[in-house]
């Protein structure tokens, strides 16, 4: 599962993907971004307009928070949706 979630966002340029029991901890690569203004300006906007769910940190860490317990295909739908939102199939 965790495998999976890390093929679905490789493309954003993630470092770590950390699953808790209502939480997800996200780590990306700022070097990468640094130098992809592109893919760094997505992933803030998409994360900071959901701030009740999403705590982004100025380091490229994002915790999402969820009311529920994770099960595995709760998390493999979570990377999906954040996948095709920060970058649509079409521009992949």
């Amino acid at each position: 599962m965790t495998l999976e979630c890390r093929i679905l966002l490789q493309n954003l340029a993630m470092s770590s993907f950390k699953v808790g029991p209502r939480s997800i901890l996200i780590s990306f690569d700022q070097k990468i971004l640094e130098k992809d203004e592109y893919l760094r300006n997505a992933i803030v906007t998409f994360f900071m307009e959901r701030p009740k769910v999403y705590l982004f940190s100025p380091n490229f860490k994002i915790t999402c928070s969820f009311k529920e317990e994770l099960n595995p295909d709760t998390i493999v739908k979570f990377a999906t949706l954040i996948s095709k939102q920060i970058i649509p199939s079409d521009l992949i």
